[in-house]
């Protein structure tokens, strides 16, 4: 099993926790940290994510909001990558982990929980 938090960087040095990943194996699912849900600084964004407040979601597939920050199977150099982080399979939790998801348009970040 393999496990990640999602924070949001509310600044460079302050993580906030929002909610966990979670790969058995066959499945993702997502659930939201009990105490980001009652922060009022955090409470709005999770308004704007596609994960339930009430229950655990779950997806056969890599969630779209954590898929999106893999690096597109297309490039030229996709391959280069995979070799560079010396990872096989296209294993997308490990490609996910390794730039802990960061996306420049946005201030979330994934870290896997060891």
């Amino acid at each position: 099993m393999r496990k990640a938090v999602l924070y949001y960087r509310a600044e460079p040095d302050r993580k906030i926790p929002i909610g966990f990943l979670v790969f058995d194996g066959k499945h993702y699912s997502f659930e939201y940290d009990e105490t980001a849900l009652k922060n009022s600084e955090t409470s709005s964004l999770i308004d704007i994510l596609p994960f339930s407040r009430q229950t655990v979601t779950y997806s056969n597939k890599l969630f779209p909001f954590f898929s999106r920050r893999l690096p597109d199977k297309k490039r030229r150099d996709y391959h280069t990558i995979l070799d560079r982080f010396g990872i096989r399979n296209n294993a997308e939790l490990e490609l996910l982990f390794v730039n802990n998801g960061r996306l420049p348009t946005d201030n979330f970040e994934i870290t896997e929980i060891r």
